[in-house]
């Protein structure tokens, strides 16, 4: 079973995030990978250089509106989602028609005979963002790396600057369900040798 950080949290941490009251759990590390064990000059760094994905995050970055923003959840591209539809048989609905991946996969397909192939690549991200958040019962939400070299984009759980509200919805149906949860997600991310952690990834302003 996948474990999650927001699991069994330092006192230290609480008090300083002010995440959650004492006694529960809360996804804030009182250690962070190299590139942000130094607050200053990490936020400024940040305009200029992508911060490398990691672990935990100082907890600093929960409270400076300053701070860069940063997405805690499994990075993607497009080409695993689109074999993801695929293999899952998933259907992209355009009005009242019906597009199935399935039929990329039979024999004797050429997708240069089939005008819909482009829209179902393009579309397959959001088709199994919704296909996975159905699965496990959290709202995944489709983000996009400043470093887009490797990863098309990110399945996120929530962002440092939500987090003070998300981990206490995430965490109400119980830890047990939540570990749960977050094991589906793990493993619809990580088929046929694709590999993909959930870690923090420095993400792009919406409005930027």
């Amino acid at each position: 079973m996948l474990t999650s950080p927001l699991v069994a949290q330092s006192e230290q941490a609480h008090a300083e995030t002010r995440v959650v009251k004492e006694g529960t759990t809360a996804e804030v590390a009182p250690k962070m990978s190299n590139h942000t064990t130094r607050r200053h000059g990490v936020i400024g760094a940040a305009k200029k250089f992508p911060l490398k994905p990691c672990e935990k995050l100082h907890p600093s970055f929960y409270t400076d509106r300053k701070a860069p923003l940063m997405f805690y959840g499994w990075a993607w591209n497009r080409a695993y989602l689109f074999d993801y539809a695929i293999r899952h048989r998933l259907s992209y609905h355009l009005g009242d028609l019906e597009l199935k991946y399935s039929l990329l996969a039979e024999p004797g397909f050429s997708k240069d005979d089939f005008e819909y192939y482009d829209l179902l690549r393009l579309q397959a991200p959001e088709v199994v963002r919704k296909h996975i958040s159905a699965r496990c019962g959290i709202p995944l939400h489709r983000e996009f790396p400043v470093q887009r070299r490797e990863h098309d984009g990110v399945f996120a759980l929530y962002s440092n600057e939500n987090a003070v509200i998300q981990v206490k919805v995430l965490l109400r149906p119980g830890v047990a369900q939540f570990e749960k949860s977050l094991g589906i997600i793990h493993t619809a991310m990580n088929e046929k040798g694709y590999k993909s952690d959930l870690l923090w990834w420095h993400c792009r302003n919406k409005f930027e």
